[in-house]
Parts: structure tokens; sequence; C-alpha cells
């Protein structure tokens, strides 16, 4: 699976391929992704129960069609389960994480390097957690 810097993003693209794939109206379907309670996964799809009322389909029903069209690549690094009426939740694998630890390995210093604007400068916003205590801060970075 390609993963932007945004897994969220990454998930919701996957459900909104697979919707298609499995005949559901894509101007009506949003799969509504976001991080969910760890006990039940990294992120959640609550999409289907909206679509499901405004369509009147069993939700439970659509989420298992839903989740049987997913790509491949999206099935052997995540374990994607249907709680309840119809929520989505998905788990990513050990071996993802491996994954992407080894790719960043192999890239070095190098790794998350974009030429996205070209050569210049910009101002970015950064927030860093620090125990319950947000740290916010606008840096100058030279991009070259």
């Amino acid at each position: 699976m390609h993963v932007s810097f945004n897994l969220a993003a990454t998930f919701d693209a996957a459900l909104k391929s697979a919707a298609a794939a499995a005949g559901f109206d894509a101007a009506e379907f949003s799969p509504e992704v976001r991080t969910t309670d760890p006990k039940h996964g990294d992120f959640q799809a609550n999409g289907v129960l909206p679509y499901a009322k405004r369509t009147k389909q069993n939700p439970r029903a659509l989420a298992e069609k839903l989740v049987a069209a997913l790509p491949a690549d999206v099935l052997e690094g995540a374990s994607v389960v249907i709680a309840g009426p119809g929520f989505i939740n998905l788990r990513l694998a050990p071996g993802f994480w491996y994954g992407q630890l080894r790719e960043i390995l192999a890239a070095g210093t190098t790794y998350g390097d974009s030429d996205i604007g070209g050569a210049g400068s910009c101002r970015c916003f950064i927030m860093i957690a620090v125990g319950d205590s947000p740290v916010k801060g606008t840096w100058p970075i030279s991009i070259s």
C-alpha cells in the first residue's frame, strides 16, 4: 500500500476506490475516516451508516460489501473489522510499521525530501505535544 504522510487520507482514498468497485454512488458516499479509540483500531470509517440511511439499505451488509472490495494491498498491511451496525475499523499490522521503518532507514537523510514548491523559503507552523501541553510556534525554513 502506498502511504502518504496522512494515513487517514490513504485509508479514505482506498475506501472510496472500494466503494466505486462495489457499486456505491460516488457522489453520495463519503467514508468519514478518523482516528479512533486505540482499543478499536488505528482508524474508523463511519460513512457507511449515513449512506445506508440515505439509500435505505442495511448498513452492515453495505460495510461487508465495501470491505470485500478493498484493494489487496490494504488488506495485507492491516486488519479490517466491521463492528456494530457498520463501523469499519482498521488496525495497521506490525509488519506495516516495520516496512515503513525499513523504507525510512533505506532512504537515510533523504527521507521526506520533496521538490514541491521549488527552491525558496517558507514559514511552517509546527505544533508539538509535550505532555498535556501543546507547544506551538512558527519557524522559517529554507528550502534548497
